[in-house]
């Protein structure tokens, strides 16, 4: 079933709260039903659980008054909050002004979130923790306090031409888990395929302590942070056909005790940012990794550190 939460007295103006209109449509969705939200503005009071339910609103217009745009009323921890249960969120704008956290999911395996813009949070726009095989597909987090994405965990999550700019901390942070009271790693395996990730506080991308997993074809402006690196004994990842550019001292790429990475038809470009595959630890594989000046381009250089 469809709920329209202006049936159940949502007010697109933003000037009331919606809150209770929410919890009204996700009620009378039922069980896998979807709450509609047409373009307008929503503050709301308190989290958002859609529990089951998808969540949809109107994403693809440029304009802001073109839009589903949710907002909150006071400093909550999170606009959409949830334990458990698959997710299916599209087509809204997330201000998260004054909150800690825009979206934050916990072990709801089988999400889907398409066209989603998370801004404004003071720590991190989008957080999903335990939340495997799920699917981000043009997802944006801008201008947050702490990192763009966070995820910890999501074992075979997938993100695909997803957005992480100007965002306070590092763009995209995968990060693995380990059995408890052993050194055994699980899960984290994340696979960034497209997308522009740019202009973060900290690295662009930055896998840390993952079994496995791929950043592919996806341009990274450094500025003055790293481009993409794997950290923490992360395991096999593979880096292949991304760019980094910038003129900030960052390193390009880096692998940092982390064995079996692979870094393939990889580029940077521009100037300043450190252009090389620095490794600490186990020898990264690199294969067809260029610098392209306004010279001659060049073979990126594997420099120990």
């Amino acid at each position: 079933m469809i709920a329209n939460v202006q049936d159940h007295g949502a007010d697109p103006t933003g000037a009331a709260d919606s809150s209770d209109a929410f919890e009204a449509a996700l009620a009378a969705a039922g069980p896998s039903g979807t709450v509609y939200a047409p373009r307008g503005t929503y503050a709301v009071s308190r989290p958002i659980d859609p529990i089951d339910r998808a969540i949809v609103g109107e994403y693809g217009n440029a304009r802001a008054d073109k839009r589903t745009t949710i907002k909150a009323m006071a400093a909550l921890p999170a606009i959409i909050q949830r334990s458990s249960a698959r997710q299916r969120l599209s087509g809204l704008l997330i201000d998260a002004t004054g909150c800690v956290n825009g979206i934050v999911l916990t072990r709801c395996h089988g999400s889907t979130l398409r066209e989603l813009e998370v801004k404004g949070a003071t720590g991190d726009g989008i957080v999903l923790h335990e939340t495997q095989v799920s699917l981000l597909e043009q997802v944006y987090a801008r201008e947050n306090g702490g990192c763009g994405f966070l995820l910890t965990g999501c074992n075979a999550t997938e993100l695909h031409y997803c957005g992480a700019n100007l965002n306070s901390g590092a763009g995209i942070v995968a990060t693995g888990m380990q059995y408890p009271g052993s050194g055994t790693q699980m899960g984290g395996t994340v696979f960034v395929i497209g997308g522009d990730i740019s202009k973060n506080g900290d690295a662009q991308v930055w896998l840390r302590g993952v079994s496995g997993g791929t950043v592919e074809r996806i341009y990274c402006e450094g500025g003055t942070a790293d481009g993409v690196k794997a950290t923490n004994k992360s395991h096999n990842v593979c880096v292949r056909g991304c760019i980094v550019s910038g003129a900030g001292p960052g390193r390009a790429f880096m692998a940092y005790d982390s064995p079996g990475a692979l870094f393939d038809g990889c580029s940077a470009a521009g100037v300043g940012s450190f252009p090389s595959v620095f490794w600490h630890g186990a020898q990264p594989t690199v294969r067809d990794c260029r610098y392209h000046s306004a010279v001659t381009p060049y073979r990126l250089p594997e420099v120990q550190i």
